[in-house]
């Protein structure tokens, strides 16, 4: 039963370890806003009707995205230690960092996407802040492959050591 729900529990905080990464990402690809801007993302219709839904509106704070790419830390953080202390062993890292590059790589492979659909019809200022929050979020993602690849050699190292002293 105990073994269940340790298992269920590295489960749920390796799930909380990937939505940190994901939001550690997207707020340090924001922080560069500087004042109140308007996020929107906007489907128009290719009928010969044209209409236009917004499906995602909000309005971005520098405060509130500095809030969130703190949080995202310490919950990185916090995951890492709860882990530890569930099994410890460093093995349990195995899976925040695999979870971490294969989540990476997902979420750069959509921003290199959605950078090909950048408008050609806006100001120059304007694409030079989407650039950056682009180009930003391309540099968190391999820091954050980074520390899933810190991760796994911190596993494999305490793996082999833990063979050698059984041995």
């Amino acid at each position: 039963m105990f073994k269940t729900v340790k298992i269920w529990l590295r489960i749920i905080i390796g799930f909380m370890f990937a939505i940190c990464v994901y939001i550690g990402i997207i707020a340090y690809a924001l922080l560069g806003t500087v004042a109140t801007d308007s996020l929107e993302i906007i489907i128009t219709e290719a009928t010969g009707v044209q209409t236009q839904e917004v499906i995602f509106l909000a309005n971005l704070q520098p405060l509130n995205i500095q809030i969130a790419l703190f949080f995202s830390i310490t919950g990185m953080a916090l995951c890492l230690i709860f882990l530890y202390f569930l099994e410890n062993k460093f093995k349990v890292f195995v899976a925040p960092g695999v979870i971490s590059i294969i989540s990476v790589l997902f979420l750069r492979g959509l921003l290199g996407y959605m950078a090909y659909f950048i408008p050609t019809d806006i100001t120059r200022s304007v694409y030079d802040y989407i650039h950056l929050a682009i180009v930003r979020g391309i540099h968190a993602s391999l820091f954050a492959v980074g520390i899933g690849l810190v991760l796994l050699v911190v596993s494999y190292l305490d793996y082999n050591k833990r063979n050698r002293e059984t041995a």
